[in-house]
């Protein structure tokens, strides 16, 4: 546990959604030390998550599942403190990360943001990867509980402010995929969520969804991205990328055809 975090940091609400998420929820929790509050929203876990958020100090709220935006949304809805800070439970905050974000809460004032970006560094199958677009990002993660609003989307959601945000120095590093099987979970979930999505959209399927989205994926993220760079990880990504698009696309098919987008 880290001790010397500024009082800014009592002005945070760090938000974790959650699920099944036992091996993870520890440290991102213990990357965040001195916050004012910490609520990991529990979203139907069936292993250990909540117990030991619970017992890693974090106060544990229970919610039904909706989609990522809807229930983020309610989530988000739920802070008493004046920021939130959002995390996923496979996420860790760098002490550099979590000192500039208590400096950044400490001068807000009317002239200063809503909201901050942070840089984010992704490690697939323990490598920390380089190319592939899966190399560094910046995301908004740090912003003013009364100036942020969603989409409502059932996967891939954003979160947006009033007015331009800043980048906060520091990592957050994401633990995305230990192991192919963590990644093959999620495949399965996420590509039911964006076939669903698109359906309800009023998406139909076309041939060119499947013999041309897949392989261009994978030259895009491959070559094109450079994730040869990242030797087998990056090949591995590659084509598992493509095939996710494969899959999300006949998954909108079966949906066409029946007719019936499900929960």
């Amino acid at each position: 546990m880290r001790n010397d975090m500024s009082n800014a940091h009592e002005n945070i609400c760090v938000m974790i959604m959650a699920r099944d998420a036992a091996e993870e929820i520890g440290y991102c929790i213990d990357s965040v030390n001195g916050a004012g509050e910490i609520i990991v929203a529990d979203t139907g876990s069936l292993d250990a998550t909540r117990e030991l958020a619970a017992a890693a100090g974090a106060t544990v709220m229970e919610f039904t599942w909706e989609g990522f935006g809807k229930t983020r949304i309610r989530i988000f809805s739920s802070a008493t403190r004046e920021w939130i800070f959002w995390l996923d439970c496979d996420e860790r905050v760098t002490p550099e990360l979590w000192e500039s974000v208590g400096r950044a809460v400490e001068r807000s004032g009317e002239d200063s943001p809503a909201g901050y970006q942070v840089s984010r560094r992704a490690n697939f199958l323990g490598r920390w990867m380089r190319g592939g677009g899966w190399g560094r990002d910046s995301v908004l993660r740090l912003f003013r509980s009364d100036s942020w609003s969603m989409e409502d989307r059932r996967v891939h959601e954003g979160v947006s402010i009033r007015g331009e945000a800043e980048v906060l120095d520091g990592e957050l590093l994401h633990y995305t995929d230990r192991t192919l099987n963590h990644y093959l979970v999620k495949f399965n979930r996420y590509t039911t969520l964006a076939a669903r999505e698109m359906h309800e959209a009023g998406r139909r399927m076309n041939p060119g969804d499947i013999l041309i989205r897949p392989p261009w994926t994978f030259l895009r993220m491959y070559l094109f991205k450079g994730g040869f760079i990242d030797g087998l990880a990056g090949l591995v990504l590659a084509v598992l990328s493509g095939t996710y698009v494969f899959v999300k696309y006949m998954k909108l098919w079966e949906l066409n055809r029946s007719g019936n987008a499900g929960g």
